[in-house]
């Protein structure tokens, strides 16, 4: 009697453990595998052993999408086969060689910007700019002599560029800058009014270090401009002495990537003019626009 209730209730034990609800592989298609569920709760990143009527480990998978009752899993290593049923498995294994073959691609694509054949090696656009402009001199009188006062004058131009950039190193980039640039500014002197008004046509060049590679890429640069007077105004400096001549540059700005073909130039620039005897001089300008790869 005693040998009989144990063999009926072995019998059971083993008739629920076979009735207990396994995900099992469903179809097989390369290195991807189609799972019945089965009722099993399995998550996206889940690890699994997959495992033969024997009990024997064929391979290791990894669940990358779930669906109601189906789920999806990428093969590690080994070779499942329909009808075989799934075990969890405690840590992740290594990914895959094809994983780890496939892992540069995106780095690759992200750090196009600074790659040496990268999309965005060459680039050309425009600017427009807003310039703060100061200049002090000194005062003379009729005759060219100092008055011994020193006029202060400040006053708003503007500037119209094209920008050519180009990457020189990883993280180094060329800009090149041509067009025409305002210089204007007035104020009060003991005689009167002072003013300068004096359009320049400009040819600059600046070297840029980009700080990142990502929508908002940002930058500290420095360089030159040279200035040549397409036309001139001023009651405050002599005519004779407003010829050709440069500015040293001193910027930072961002570059704010809007799509894969366009983005937006923003700069603040702080340029310093040669100074002399009687005349100092100096502006800010804060300058955008819209630039594209080539």
């Amino acid at each position: 009697m005693k040998k009989l209730t144990s063999s009926l209730l072995l019998s059971g034990l083993l008739a629920l453990s076979i009735s207990a609800p396994a995900a099992q592989v469903a179809k097989v298609k390369g290195k991807s595998i189609l799972i019945d569920t089965e009722g099993e709760d399995l998550r996206e990143g889940d690890v699994l052993f997959v495992i033969d009527i024997s009990g024997q480990k064929k391979a290791i998978v990894k669940i990358t999408k779930v669906r109601g009752t189906k789920a999806i899993a990428r093969v590690g290593k080994g070779a499942p086969q329909v009808g075989m049923s799934l075990e969890r498995r405690g840590q992740n294994p290594s990914p895959a060689p094809q994983q780890q073959a496939a892992a540069p691609a995106p780095r690759q694509q992200r750090s196009s910007l600074f790659t040496p054949t990268g999309p965005m090696e060459r680039r050309w656009g425009g600017l427009l700019g807003i310039g703060f402009d100061t200049l002090n001199a000194d005062e003379k009188d009729a005759n060219g002599v100092k008055t011994g006062t020193t006029v202060s004058t400040t006053g708003m131009s503007f500037s119209l560029l094209g920008l050519y950039d180009h990457k020189l190193f990883n993280n180094i980039w060329f800009r090149g800058l041509f067009g025409a640039e305002q210089f204007k500014t007035s104020g009060s002197a003991s005689s009167g009014s002072r003013s300068v008004d004096i359009t320049y046509l400009s040819a600059g060049a600046i070297g840029r270090y980009v700080f990142a590679n990502s929508q908002f890429q940002p930058w500290v640069g420095g360089g030159f401009v040279l200035l040549f007077p397409l036309s001139k105004s001023s009651n405050l400096l002599d005519s004779a002495s407003i010829t050709n001549t440069y500015s040293m540059l001193f910027t930072g700005g961002m570059d704010w990537k809007i799509s894969e073909r366009m983005y937006v130039p923003l700069s603040l620039e702080y340029g310093l003019l040669p100074k002399s005897d009687s005349v100092e001089a100096n502006w800010i300008q804060v300058r955008g626009g819209l630039a594209i790869p080539f």
